[in-house]
């Protein structure tokens, strides 16, 4: 089985890359704010940025213990927020590359 997300142009109605590199399954996918990066949250615990023109995954956050379920942007686009099947909710910073903060809905 495949574990991947696609980027269909719309207008062609056609798939333009699929990303490939999660181990588990894809269930979320957020773009960034005026940029071209999209993230995916996934069952395999992380959470993926990619850039869509390249289709290659540019940064992985690794944290969670359980599978990622859903993930945000801020509206600026500098941080990310995951949450996971624990109920545990994880702030990343996207420049500096880390987990700023934890909190836990458990």
């Amino acid at each position: 089985m495949d574990h991947l997300a696609k980027v269909y142009d719309i207008n062609a109605q056609k798939c333009r890359h699929s990303l490939r590199g999660h181990v588990d399954s894809v269930n979320s996918v957020k773009f960034q704010p005026f940029s071209n990066i999209i993230a995916t949250a996934s069952a395999d615990k992380t959470v993926s940025l990619w850039d869509m023109r390249t289709s290659l995954c540019v940064q992985t956050f690794y944290g969670h213990n359980n599978s990622v379920n859903g993930c945000a942007f801020n509206p600026v686009g500098e941080k990310i927020t995951s949450c996971d099947s624990d109920g545990i909710i994880k702030v990343w910073d996207v420049r500096m590359v880390k987990e700023k903060d934890t909190v836990d809905f458990s």
